[in-house]
């Protein structure tokens, strides 16, 4: 839930759903108020009661323009917010060690669109098949396992492992590429004297001995 609360994508599902106006949405997002944990303290904090006059003013000092309507509908969301807040607080302190990170579906899709490699869909193979003593056309399906001892493979693997590792929140996708490029670097350097060219075993070695 804690992700739930820090995720801007899930902010701004949010403020659609509750039909907050975008100019008080865009107010909020330049005072730095882009998440539901921020939105949380921005008025007022959990555990106490808001009241509506008060928020009213303070809405209208982010957008002198906001109607009854959209400072409902923010009081709304605030509202929410800070009660979920107060969810997350209260299970870190009872079960610290049974909270189970789940990204939330915004979150989800907001970060497959940042990976660009994932935008571009690779068009199936296709081979021939006999059904029903006739010749068909069929999707190939695709295998979970692929081997990597080229060093094309290789580097196509890692490619994977690091949207993975970039969807999981553990490391940057570009962060990653830049430490997977300087290895494979390796493979086109000239050995010292007395020793032997870098090999993409080791490349493949080297990654998963720094973590990554």
């Amino acid at each position: 839930m804690a992700l739930l609360l820090d995720s801007e994508a899930q902010f701004d599902l949010r403020i659609a759903e509750c039909k907050v106006p975008d100019t008080l949405r865009d107010a909020l997002k330049g005072n730095g108020i882009d998440t539901l944990a921020t939105l949380s303290y921005s008025f007022g904090q959990p555990e106490q009661a808001i009241d509506h006059d008060a928020f009213a003013q303070w809405v209208r000092t982010l957008d002198p323009r906001a109607t009854m309507g959209a400072v409902a509908s923010l009081r709304r969301l605030t509202f929410e917010s800070q009660t979920q807040l107060l969810a997350i607080l209260k299970e870190q302190v009872t079960a610290p060690d049974t909270a189970v990170k789940r990204i939330p579906q915004a979150e989800r899709e907001a970060r497959m669109t940042l990976v660009h490699e994932l935008t571009s869909l690779k068009t199936p193979d296709r081979i021939l098949d006999i059904e029903a003593n006739k010749i068909v056309v069929k999707d190939k399906e695709d295998k979970l396992e692929v081997p990597a001892h080229t060093s094309l493979q290789v580097l196509e693997a890692l490619k994977r492992r690091g949207i993975a590792l970039d969807f999981g929140d553990c490391v940057g996708f570009i962060e990653r590429e830049r430490y997977v490029q300087t290895l494979f670097e390796h493979l086109h350097r000239e050995p010292p004297q007395g020793y032997q060219r870098c090999t993409i075993a080791q490349c493949r070695q080297g990654s998963l001995e720094e973590g990554h």
